[in-house]
């Protein structure tokens, strides 16, 4: 087989073809924690909500999805008991930073 011929038909064309065509992504999470002593409600998130998209959250009850949007709106902060570390990223800035960082 020639160069040419693998490299259409091999895995490296067709992931290279996949990075093309993902969207910008609008939110990125990476490693998000949210404790409440000690009970690990959300564990080591990674996502990245594209922009301009649709985004649904589904799971049961109690599986964490009101916890992350709290998280994502810095609702967290308001309660005392959560603990919360890692990032969110948007398109423009960081915003998790701890409230207390800003007391300081």
């Amino acid at each position: 087989m020639d160069t040419l011929t693998e490299e259409k038909t091999g895995t490296y064309f067709a992931s290279k073809a996949i990075r093309k065509t993902q969207p910008e992504s609008a939110i990125s999470i990476k490693n998000l924690n949210v404790f409440a002593g000690d009970h690990h409600i959300l564990k080591n998130i990674c996502l990245e909500i594209p922009k301009n998209k649709v985004t649904v959250l589904l799971g049961p009850s109690g599986c964490g999805k009101t916890t992350l949007l709290k998280s994502l709106n810095k609702l967290t902060d308001l309660y005392k008991e959560l603990d919360v570390s890692g990032s969110v990223l948007s398109d423009r800035t960081i915003f998790l930073i701890p409230i207390t960082t800003f007391r300081r």
